[in-house]
């Protein structure tokens, strides 16, 4: 969210002509700015379940990236047999 508290921040950027203070209040109660601020959430919600999705299908493979290679390594050439 730190992305759109750089959106957000540009209202700050202005100083106000009718009294002192910036647009800040006016941006964050105005209806379209909630209304788009939903749909970010909306999607960003969506696309988070899709990647978990995803993610699930190659947790069974997990093992591929998490083993320690070169501990394994070691294990496999302590464990060989040498003929």
């Amino acid at each position: 969210n730190s992305w759109i508290g750089s959106f957000f921040n540009v209202a700050t950027l202005f100083k106000r002509l009718d009294n002192e203070g910036t647009y800040l209040r006016e941006i964050h109660s105005d209806q379209s700015v909630k209304m788009l601020l939903a749909i970010i959430n909306e999607t960003l919600e969506k696309n988070e379940e899709a990647c978990n999705a995803v993610r699930t299908k190659y947790e069974t493979f997990s093992y591929l990236w998490l083993t320690d290679l070169n501990a394994h390594f070691t294990a496999f050439l302590a464990d060989a047999q040498y003929t």
